[in-house]
C-alpha cells in the first residue's frame, strides 16, 4: 500500500494540472466616440502547457523565474500576438491603431494581458469596421461595444463577435449638435 501511495505521489507530481478551456481567450472592447476610437484587446494564454512553454522560451537563463528584461520580452511578445490581427476601418478608410498601454500579467501557469489600442479621429464616424480574430481561426472573440456620443443606426448583432473572415461593421447615425 505504502508503494502505491508513493507511486501515486510521484506520477502526481509530474503532471501539470490542467484548468477548464478558457471559452474566449481573447476578448474585445470597441470604445466609439465623436473624436477616437479605442479598442481594448484582452488576451490570455490560459493553457498551463502553451503557457509552461513560452515562459521556457523567454527564460533565457533556465532559471525558472524572468527577471526584469525577460518579463519586458515576454510581455511585449504578448501584446504584439493581442494586436496581431486586428484592423479597424473608419468611414471605408484604414486607420492605424496606437498603443496607448499594455498591462501584462505573468505566471508560469497562465499569460495575460490587456491592451489598449487607440485611432484619432477629426471628424465623427459614420461607419466603423472592426476586424479581429484569435490565432486559433476556429475560436469566436466577442466584442463589447460602447457608443458615447454617436449612436448606432441600427441594431447589433447577437453576440456581437468576430473571428476570420466576419468582421464587425456599425453604422452609426449622423452626429446632431445639440
Amino acid at each position: 500500500m505504502r508503494r502505491l501511495a508513493v507511486a501515486l505521489a510521484l506520477v502526481g507530481a509530474t503532471t501539470r494540472v490542467h484548468a477548464h478551456p478558457e471559452p474566449y481567450p481573447k476578448r474585445d472592447r470597441l470604445e466609439l466616440r465623436r473624436d477616437r476610437i479605442t479598442l481594448i484587446i484582452d488576451y490570455a494564454i490560459a493553457d498551463s502547457d502553451e503557457a509552461h512553454a513560452l515562459w521556457d522560451a523567454f527564460d533565457r537563463d533556465r532559471s525558472g523565474v524572468l527577471d526584469d528584461d525577460e518579463r519586458a520580452r515576454l510581455a511585449a511578445y504578448l501584446a504584439d500576438q493581442a494586436a496581431r490581427f486586428a484592423r479597424l476601418d473608419v468611414d471605408g478608410a484604414p486607420r492605424v491603431l496606437t498603443r496607448v498601454r499594455a498591462t501584462p500579467r505573468l505566471s508560469p501557469a497562465r499569460l495575460e494581458t490587456q491592451l489598449v489600442l487607440e485611432a484619432q479621429l477629426t471628424t465623427a464616424p459614420r461607419r466603423v469596421q472592426l476586424a479581429d480574430r484569435h490565432k486559433d481561426r476556429r475560436i469566436t472573440v466577442p466584442v463589447e461595444l460602447v457608443a458615447d456620443g454617436v449612436t448606432p443606426a441600427s441594431a447589433l448583432p447577437p453576440g456581437p463577435y468576430v473571428f476570420a473572415d466576419h468582421p464587425l461593421v456599425i453604422e452609426l447615425a449622423p452626429f446632431a449638435r445639440p
